[in-house]
């Protein structure tokens, strides 16, 4: 795997991670948090395995989407980290069949 995008990758599923922590102890804002920068940072794994590109762009805007949407609805912490792990996946989906990254 192109060594930045793995590096990258490997940041968000650890946020993931994290996150999965935070909602065993009962801390949903912190977990949120957690997943915010996965979920974004996640996206960006694109940009070094595809550059810059519409399947790049629209994973970031659909992070972003996704971020903002959960600052402001009402979801759990437990329901954004299941949504955040399918945006990942998905993500994960775009990287090329040469190059892919695993699934969270």
């Amino acid at each position: 795997m192109n060594p930045q995008a793995a590096q990258v990758w490997n940041f968000a599923l650890a946020k993931m991670a994290e996150a999965g922590r935070y909602i065993e102890a009962g801390h949903d804002e912190q977990a949120k948090t957690q997943i915010a920068k996965a979920v974004y940072v996640g996206a960006g794994a694109l940009l070094y395995l595809l550059g810059e590109c519409p399947q790049e762009r629209a994973a970031h805007e659909a992070a972003q989407e996704f971020i903002s949407d959960m600052a402001s609805q009402e979801c759990s912490a437990a329901q954004a980290y299941a949504a955040a792990r399918k945006i990942l996946g998905m993500i994960a989906g775009l990287s090329p069949p040469e190059d892919p990254l695993p699934a969270p």
